[in-house]
């Protein structure tokens, strides 16, 4: 299961820093609706994986591109 930098980011803001998803929104440039979409996503890919047993393969972006 791949999961994004930006995927990342969401559980980050949300679950780490115990940002409101307004304010993480507002953050990463994105609407509301859009973040908890992009939440709910990332928590089904995450689930998935651990009761199927598949890796988890957080995929950073090269900066230096």
């Amino acid at each position: 299961v791949r999961i994004s930098d930006e995927e990342l980011e969401t559980l980050r803001l949300r679950y780490i820093e115990k940002i409101d998803q307004e304010q993480a929104a507002k953050m990463m440039g994105i609407s509301q609706s859009q973040y908890q979409r992009d939440l709910t996503f990332v928590l089904e890919k995450i689930t998935n994986a651990f009761i199927n047993g598949y890796a988890i393969n957080i995929e950073k972006r090269d900066v230096n591109i």
